[in-house]
């Protein structure tokens, strides 16, 4: 089992201390972070069981583990946690998009990507699937988990959606939206997604390929699919690739059902939800059935600047959040684990009701 020390704070980091249990082949030693963020990362640290300064974290561990900034910090001090972990002999583990913003040419050979990909043996006959440039069925019913855009707890709920499909008895194929799913057993989306030089039709089949070789390799019960960013255009500098990615999954599988994640909303607009529903019925393909209201809110501070993103703590959520009298019960706060573990049976017995389905 590799000892993960996780550099810097982010804010899935949270996840990663409460699912411990979920984790598979690894565990967390603690979180280390730049100053600004150095009472959240004690916070977590205290909840992991695990004190210490950097360095003597740094003992503990096998394996540092350079996160995501979402505070678009200086470089400088991932770079100065590189080279300790590198000194100390520890190996080093960089998720994708990190890999990308970094200059890692004199560590060639001592870093590798946090992914986890189908092994190039996995499926016979791969190259002839490829070569044959087609879509195929899959028969394997997929669930999908999207959202409004990035933030808003798409992982959380994919999450939750694989560990009741586990307990379920449920053999999950999971693709993650997000790199540290690898670490609870789901796989990475695959690279070609974000390839900005191939054009939609070349996605469209890849992913279908994509899918069909892990129904054919795996035999899941179920495929648990994460949605990276959102369905629509945000704002002036959040693009969400003009729902790029949604369209590309949506035109390359059958969705049999989706969870609609959504930002923080203290009331929920019955109305409106029904009709974000149908466009993305219409547009994507995705039958939603459940929709899940997420802990993070966003503010949008001027035109010429990204959107704040804020992450709500616990005691804000209960307080300002107001549920409806007649609210469904697939709709729920993902802060509400029992409301939403409920919500989610409700798809599974729908999907149990269908005789090509579960």
């Amino acid at each position: 089992m590799k000892k993960l020390l996780l550099f810097p704070y982010h804010p899935d980091v949270e996840l990663l201390a409460e699912k411990t249990e979920e984790l598979e082949d690894v565990s967390v030693v603690g979180v280390c972070s730049f100053r600004e963020d150095a009472a959240a990362a004690d916070a977590v640290n205290q909840r992991l069981g695990c004190t210490g300064s950097f360095t003597e974290l740094l003992e503990k561990c096998d394996t540092l583990l350079l996160l995501d900034d979402y505070r678009e910090s200086k470089k400088e001090k991932y770079y100065e946690v590189i080279r300790s972990a590198s000194d100390a002999g520890k190996q080093i583990m960089i998720t994708p998009i990190m890999a990308k913003q970094l200059n890692l040419s004199e560590y060639q050979g001592q870093y590798t990507i946090l992914q986890t990909i189908p092994k190039n043996d996995l499926v016979k006959g791969k190259k002839e699937i490829r070569q044959a440039r087609k879509k195929y069925t899959i028969e394997t019913p997929i669930i999908v988990v999207f959202g409004m855009g990035q933030n808003c707890c798409k992982f959380e709920n994919q999450i939750l959606l694989k560990s009741i499909l586990d307990k379920e008895g449920y053999k999950a194929g999971w693709i993650s939206s997000n790199p540290l799913g690898a670490l609870f057993g789901g796989y990475t989306m695959p690279e070609f997604l974000y390839d900005r030089q191939l054009a939609f039709e070349e996605k469209v089949i890849r992913f279908n390929q994509f899918v069909y070789q892990l129904s054919i390799a795996e035999k899941p019960d179920v495929f648990v699919i994460g949605i990276p960013e959102g369905i629509s255009e945000f704002s002036t500098h959040e693009y969400n690739h003009f729902a790029e990615y949604p369209l590309v999954i949506g035109s390359a599988v059958s969705v049999d059902s989706a969870v609609l994640c959504t930002y923080f909303m203290s009331k929920l607009d019955l109305e409106g939800m029904k009709e974000i529903s149908l466009h993305c019925r219409e547009r994507f393909g995705f039958p939603v059935h459940a929709a899940s209201i997420g802990r993070t809110a966003f503010e949008k501070k001027s035109e010429n600047k990204r959107m704040a993103y804020l992450f709500l703590e616990e005691e804000y959520l209960q307080k300002h959040y107001e549920a409806l009298p007649d609210q469904p019960e697939v709709y729920a706060g993902v802060w509400e684990t029992e409301k939403m573990t409920k919500a989610i049976h409700i798809i599974l017995n729908r999907l149990q009701g269908n005789p090509d389905a579960i």
